[in-house]
């Protein structure tokens, strides 16, 4: 296997993981910032830009932490690699470079969730369409996933795509359990 096949498979299958998580991720600072009493609400959504891994270019961006500014950053901000939006028009990119080590329905799910974010307006997304936005990511990821899985001998290339996914999700992990081991401190 070429070590550019091995590379766009592992990096394809790490940024569709990582849209999955940023995905996670937002909602879950969603839910624990509408379930909090106090004032401050901003801490929450702190925690997700730390927990992006995107805290110092946030600050470089933005002014102050807000609900609207960070679902824009990790969402829909194209010059945020770690952005939803980044992720899924990378991981195309990656698909296309090795579009011939894919299966055909690995193919039509990545560029079919490409095609489809095209078609989300982010400034038409209030609360319940972004829920139904990022469940819509969510989706589409495990899709990849569960088509890969089914689809791609076990060979070379299912093991590197593999590696991308579960290194990813690993580091997300390990960065997920940092900041609120230092939040409970």
């Amino acid at each position: 296997m070429l070590a550019r096949t091995a590379e766009s498979l592992y990096w394809l299958a790490r940024y569709l993981e990582r849209a999955d998580y940023v995905a996670r991720l937002l909602q879950g600072a969603a839910h624990m910032s509408a379930a909090r009493v106090d004032a401050d609400r901003s801490s929450e959504w702190e925690s997700a830009i730390i927990a992006a891994g995107c805290q110092e270019p946030f600050a470089t961006a933005h002014e102050q932490v807000s609900a609207a500014a960070v679902i824009h950053y990790l969402a829909f901000d194209p010059r945020n690699p770690s952005s939803i939006v980044s992720c899924i028009e990378t991981a195309r990119r990656n698909a296309r470079t090795v579009r011939t080590a894919l299966t055909a329905d690995m193919w039509d799910t990545v560029n079919t969730t490409w095609l489809e974010l095209r078609g989300f307006d982010p400034s038409l997304l209030d609360d319940d369409r972004l829920g139904a936005f990022l469940d819509w990511v969510k989706v589409r990821s495990r899709l990849f996933h569960g088509v890969y899985t089914s689809t791609m001998l076990r060979a070379d290339g299912f093991h590197f795509t593999r590696l991308g996914q579960f290194l990813e999700r690993a580091d997300n992990s390990a960065r997920l359990l940092d900041v609120k081991y230092h939040v409970r401190l």
